[in-house]
């Protein structure tokens, strides 16, 4: 999550992976000023969360997202409405 992917990149486990991050160049640049920019172009998705086969990664702010997507990719849930009604469910607790 949020940034996190970056270690996934920076192992080279996100080659030729689809991924989303929080982290941007500039704030790279901001937080790890030694360290290169870690991401390939051209297979950064720009969504809340995204699971590529085995790799789950998500923007910082959707924890939620990022549990049920977990959640499914272990199979917890008998579909995808029970999928869909779960998340609701969490994020309604959150308003």
């Amino acid at each position: 999550m949020c940034a996190g992917p970056q270690y996934l990149a920076r192992a080279s486990v996100l080659n030729n992976r689809h991924y989303t991050t929080s982290l941007t160049k500039e704030l790279n640049t901001e937080f790890f000023p030694s360290s290169p920019f870690p991401f390939t172009a051209g297979t950064y998705i720009d969504t809340t969360v995204i699971r590529d086969n085995n790799i789950i990664t998500a923007q910082g702010n959707c924890f939620i997202d990022f549990a049920i997507e977990i959640c499914d990719y272990f199979g917890q849930f008998k579909d995808s409405t029970e999928k869909i009604q779960m998340a609701q469910h969490y994020k309604g607790m959150q308003e």
